[in-house]
């Protein structure tokens, strides 16, 4: 039996939804509609366009939380350029996760200039990448610094394709700047900025750490074209239902003219539905009031839309999704004295205004509260005429193991700052007057353990 033309019709348009919600943005091979962020789109297609036309180098910054959209913007520019210089310009992605020191993010420079050099002239001789790191930075930085970038090219060979502009695109830059001397940054940066007519290179860092800046060396700072793109997620619920509708939509313009007037049904009613007391409306706004996650609500409307009739649009309630953090997971493991100790530290946050605590004052608070309640229950004894109780004792050592248990699983954050350009991670004071962040507050542990009498005792300030 033949599928019907209507029926392919609506399939099509449920694959091409399907397609927005489960589309990996970070592989930058098809373009991604982005909700109000045109203009920083077009400030990164702007200096790439400068680079790749007028050979100028320029080193930015792209700040901004997890899933605000910076390596889809960049990606977007990226393809806008290659469809207007195709083949003109070369791209090099590294990322802390995955490169996490500078050895390994050379030789992963080095292995895709190799890739660039192979596809365009098929010369399998020529390598940049060398047995060693130092090297292999040499081999790099030479052709980055504006010498060919293929040896033992063709004597009579055009020079323009051996000196194309180079896009270098670092995601998760923060990571490099736990070496002591940034060596990798700053060479990057450098070039960047020394880029000649003859050879251009620019620089986009992606990161989420708003003071990367402080960060850097001083000398890598000096390197640093300043230009920095600040990315937030919505602030207003309108704005992030413009997000989530620029998510589910399609564009008319995308389909063949039979089916642009299903499309423009679809997306009425999907606009009609956000605006409206819908399930879509309640799951959007409690997203927005609590995690803030556009990829929770791709994982949640990808079952609704994959099962939804698209005649008429409907497909019953929404399934839900875990959407517990993960710090909250981990506090419902913890033993009785590191949840005391996380208790502890919150509330030493709270009633000095603090914003990073260390061991010694989370125990001094630790203490007090022990010695308290011990002395309130003899008290409560003593009226009723029994015997007092001995106050429990842990011992400091103890509690430190504790406390380092906390920090391996990841609920104390240890801030980067430098100490005289040396970064604070290579500086040791003493694990128990180490600063931390706490990534959980006394409000997180008092609602998640609502239902313990202690928990809410201690949580208790």
């Amino acid at each position: 039996m033949t599928v019907s033309e209507p029926e392919q019709n609506l399939e099509l348009l449920r694959q091409r939804v399907l397609a927005n919600l489960s589309n990996r943005t970070s592989s930058g091979l098809v373009k991604v509609r982005l909700n109000n962020l045109e203009m920083e789109q077009v400030q990164i297609y702007k200096m790439l366009e400068n680079t790749i036309k007028f050979n100028e180098g320029k080193s930015c910054l792209v700040i901004g939380p997890r899933g605000s959209g910076k390596t889809t913007m960049v990606n977007n520019a990226l393809l806008d350029l290659q469809e207007r210089f195709p083949n003109m310009f070369y791209v090099i992605r590294i990322s802390g996760f995955y490169q996490s020191d500078d050895k390994s993010a050379i030789k992963e420079i080095a292995r895709q200039l190799d890739w660039h050099l192979l596809r365009h002239s098929g010369n399998w001789s020529v390598s940049f990448e060398r047995f060693s790191a130092n090297d292999t930075m040499n081999s790099v930085m030479s052709v980055l610094d504006g010498s060919q970038l293929m040896e033992g090219k063709d004597q009579n060979g055009d020079d323009d394709e051996m000196q194309m502009p180079i896009i270098f695109v670092i995601d998760e830059l923060d990571k490099y700047t736990n070496d002591a001397k940034q060596t990798l940054l700053y060479n990057l940066f450098d070039v960047a900025q020394s880029s000649s007519n003859s050879h251009a290179v620019a620089v986009i860092g992606l990161t989420t750490v708003t003071g990367v800046r402080e960060q850097l060396e001083k000398r890598v700072k000096s390197r640093f074209s300043q230009k920095v793109i600040q990315l937030t997620k919505p602030r207003q619920l309108a704005e992030f239902c413009d997000s989530v509708y620029c998510m589910i939509s399609v564009d008319p313009d995308d389909f063949e003219p039979s089916m642009l007037e299903l499309a423009q049904r679809y997306n009425s009613h999907m606009k009609t539905l956000l605006g409206g007391a819908s399930e879509l409306r309640k799951l959007v706004v409690r997203n927005f009031y609590t995690v803030k996650d556009l990829n929770i609500l791709k994982s949640q409307l990808t079952p609704y839309i994959a099962k939804m009739d698209m005649t008429t649009f409907s497909a019953g309630p929404i399934p839900l999704v875990n959407t517990n953090n993960r710090s909250f997971q981990i506090l419902a493991s913890l033993s009785e004295l590191e949840l005391k100790l996380v208790i502890c530290a919150g509330r030493q946050l709270l009633k000095n205004s603090m914003d990073q605590v260390n061991f010694n004052i989370a125990y001094e608070e630790f203490e007090r509260i022990s010695s308290s309640q011990t002395n309130t229950l003899n008290s409560q004894l003593q009226t009723m005429g029994r015997v007092k109780l001995d106050s429990a004792h842990h011992s400091r050592d103890l509690m430190l193991a504790c406390w380092e248990r906390l920090i391996y699983y990841g609920l104390l954050v240890e801030p980067i700052r430098q100490i005289n350009g040396i970064n604070s991670s290579f500086y040791t004071g003493g694990e128990s007057n180490k600063m931390f962040h706490l990534d959980v507050t006394v409000e997180d542990v008092a609602r998640l353990f609502r239902h313990t009498d202690w928990v809410t005792k201690w949580c208790r300030i």
